[in-house]
């Protein structure tokens, strides 16, 4: 997500502006991905890679 608002940097208003939007696209990422790898591990039933 943060790399496709990166690629649309020439829409943004202000450097300021996509800064911010970058900050909280690589925010959620870092929230998300390990709430995730948990939610997986779960649902996998802790049958991990053999």
């Amino acid at each position: 997500m943060m790399a496709s608002a990166f690629w649309s940097i020439g829409h943004w208003e202000t450097v300021r502006h996509m800064l911010r939007v970058l900050l909280l696209y690589g925010m959620a990422a870092t929230l998300a991905f390990p709430i995730g790898l948990f939610l997986a591990e779960l649902a996998a039933g802790g049958k991990g890679p053999t």
